[in-house]
């Protein structure tokens, strides 16, 4: 009878520790999925956090040149601020004879200087630009026309030629061809 109850009782303390272990195997199974999880999150968050770095540090790159655009747009603003040199453009513009998409993409950004965005000129100056410019030989003035409107505040879908992306490359693509050695 001792033998029995020996037998029971260790069985039991067999099955116990068995649980004992599976319960433990489970926890630990947990622990190394939160931990994998743990891991990929952080290392999602320290390519954003790179990224933004970069961003961040173009950004300031970048400030130094902004703040000088801002100083010459400042003088020029208050050296034009008179309206003369606008009062002697438009003179120019009705006298000629012929309308020049150039004259009046001048007096949409000499206006847009001295008057601002909110003055209906301006988009009259641009719109009639646009009127004026042939596609074909005059997509600078087309691309001029449509940043002066966009930075007139009116909502204008750009051409893709005009984005600064497609000008850069093209200005790539045409000092790569420069550089390339004539056969």
């Amino acid at each position: 009878m001792r033998r029995i109850i020996f037998e029971v009782v260790l069985g039991l303390l067999f099955l116990a520790a068995a649980g004992f272990g599976g319960w433990t195997w489970m926890q630990q199974q947990e622990m190394e999925a939160a931990l994998g999880k743990a891991t990929t999150t952080a290392g999602e968050a320290e390519a954003k956090t790179s990224a933004l770095t970069a961003e961040r540090d173009a950004a300031q790159q970048r400030i130094p040149d902004l703040l000088q655009k801002e100083a010459l747009l400042d003088a020029a603003k208050v050296a034009l601020s008179s309206g003369q040199v606008l009062q002697d453009l438009e003179a120019m513009n009705k006298a000629a004879k012929t309308p020049s998409a150039d004259r009046y993409l001048a007096l949409g950004a000499l206006r847009l200087l001295i008057k601002g965005k909110e003055d209906p000129e301006v988009e009259a100056a641009f719109q009639k630009a646009l009127e004026l410019a042939d596609w074909s030989s005059r997509l600078r003035a087309v691309c001029a026309a449509q940043a002066g409107l966009s930075a007139a505040g009116k909502e204008v879908k750009m051409l893709t030629e005009c984005k600064p992306e497609a000008a850069e490359k093209a200005a790539e693509k045409a000092a790569e061809k420069a550089a390339e050695p004539k056969k």
